[in-house]
């Protein structure tokens, strides 16, 4: 779709000059905010509205719901400043087309675009959700550059059209890529990429720490003795290791997506030790599924075990000598949300946990092998939960 409308942006294109502009722009403004104390606010004053709104002390949800909400307003103020209301027209329309997306991929047509007549009805129902979809990124778009003030960057938006105002100003030789259709790509990229990841992450993980009580007793009994009832920070990181490592868990046994973007090889290349040659234009995926879930690389790798994060000794969050997450990809090309899904997560498992516990109804059954709709976006199969607020 972008293809056609001439526009050029980070998951698609090449890597060549306007891919590195763009993608240098979109870098800066993830890792500011990433990093920032607004969005350590901003997690909690998102939750602590939804928590509020509870009518009852126990209510029976499905478990992507209120996460969407979540995720979907801190993307939402991440990206331009906005917010959504329950019952919006906008909020509405986005949690259908983030329920329905699951279903239509993958598309025979991304495979061979002549393909697409023998599935028609799906390929116009992905072009209405994509339209859509658009539509509201455009108004929301349109109000956050129409409140940009130079020197303030309250959004992913000030940001990367104050990175372009700079690389004008100092006439450098990338500016020429920054132009006004390739940024709107990059903060729909950013907005894609912290809501749809985000979303699946949050789900997959809150359904894992319910299925085994003992889990989520042991998390917010962490909460609990570190930070108490105050509002968790980024330096609390280090200091609630076996949450972290739950976070790390999900991630690795139930990442977002199947398989990796393609990527095109710039030029022949042996691959490591196997001697096998790569040759130059070649396309690769690469499986991250797969790669989590490697019984040569992960002991009893198809359970959730946050300890195999944790020091044996010392009980401290430890990667070393682990395998490294393929989640969000490797190098240059890694997905732009790597940063910032995981302190997402941090912040919204700690508060939902100091506020709240989650349970499954008696007769319901959560099977982590079960996905929602087709396979290449991992998505859980939706589940009932009971959520309670806590005497806090």
């Amino acid at each position: 779709m972008r293809k056609e409308k001439g526009d050029h942006d980070i998951l698609f294109e090449d890597a060549n000059p306007t891919w590195r502009a763009l993608r240098k722009v979109a870098l800066a403004a993830v890792r500011k905010h990433t990093s920032s104390e607004s969005l350590e606010e901003l997690c909690c004053d998102v939750v602590d509205a939804y928590v509020n709104s509870l009518d009852c002390e126990t209510v029976a949800v499905k478990a992507r719901d209120p996460l969407l909400f979540i995720i979907s307003n801190i993307t939402a103020a991440s990206t331009f400043s906005a917010k959504f209301e329950a019952n919006s027209t906008d909020f509405v329309q986005l949690a259908n087309i983030n329920r329905g997306l699951p279903d239509m991929s993958p598309l025979q047509s991304d495979i061979a675009p002549w393909l697409g007549f023998l599935q028609w009805r799906l390929e116009r129902a992905f072009r209405r959700h994509m339209n859509e979809l658009l539509a509201i990124f455009s108004r929301l778009y349109d109000k956050a550059k129409a409140d940009y003030v130079q020197g303030k960057e309250l959004n992913f938006v000030h940001a990367i059209l104050a990175a372009r105002e700079e690389a004008i100003a100092q006439d450098r030789n990338d500016a020429v890529y920054l132009t006004e259709r390739n940024l709107i790509q990059v903060a729909l990229n950013l907005f894609e990429a912290g809501l749809n990841t985000s979303v699946s992450a949050a789900t997959w993980l809150l359904l894992e720490i319910v299925r085994d009580p003992a889990i989520q007793k042991k998390v917010q009994s962490e909460i609990h003795a570190i930070i108490g009832e105050r509002r968790p920070t980024m330096q609390d990181r280090d200091r609630l290791p076996y949450t972290m490592a739950c976070i790390l868990e999900a991630l690795r046994l139930h990442p977002p997506a199947l398989l990796g973007l393609p990527r095109r090889v710039q030029h022949d290349e042996w691959l490591g030790k196997c001697g096998v040659l790569i040759p130059k234009n070649a396309i690769l995926i690469y499986n991250i599924f797969k790669a989590g879930r490697d019984p040569s690389l992960w002991e009893d790798p198809c359970s959730f075990k946050p300890e195999r994060f944790l020091d044996d000794e010392t009980g401290v969050l430890s990667t070393k000598d682990k395998p490294s997450l393929l989640t969000f990809g490797l190098g240059a090309r890694s997905c732009l949300a790597e940063k910032l899904v995981p302190t997402v997560l941090f912040y919204v498992l700690v508060r939902l946990m100091q506020r709240t516990t989650w349970t499954l109804p008696p007769d319901e059954i959560y099977d982590p092998t079960q996905t929602d709709g087709t396979t290449l976006l991992l998505a859980p199969a939706d589940r009932r939960v009971e959520v309670t607020k806590r005497n806090t």
